[in-house]
């Protein structure tokens, strides 16, 4: 899909980190609209993807209370390395009464 309207800067640098850094868009469809209104997509689920860890199962669910938002559930499997290091603070030996 091709955008042909004009972004501002700060939406430019938004695209642009996104394709710089191969995050991928998961939601795929509108999530936000009542009765006759435009659909629209706000909502942004965004994984890299080098990792492949994280391709989430996305469902839309119904609207919120009175708004015009649906509620989207996801979920996804993720594997986090137990990182362990022997540096630790000691925060109640710090000299605070000193510091002004």
């Amino acid at each position: 899909m091709v955008l042909t309207c004009e972004l501002s800067d700060n939406e430019l640098k938004f695209v642009n980190a996104v394709r710089e850094n191969l995050f991928i868009q998961h939601t795929d469809r509108p999530a936000r609209q009542r009765g006759t209104d435009t659909a629209h997509t706000l909502d942004l689920v965004l994984s890299v993807l080098s990792y492949g860890i994280c391709l989430p199962n996305i469902k839309y669910r119904s609207l919120l209370g009175l708004s015009d938002h649906s509620v989207l559930s996801l979920s996804c499997q993720l594997h986090v390395d137990n990182v362990c290091t022997s540096n630790k603070f000691r925060w109640d030996k710090g000299d605070y009464s000193t510091l002004q």
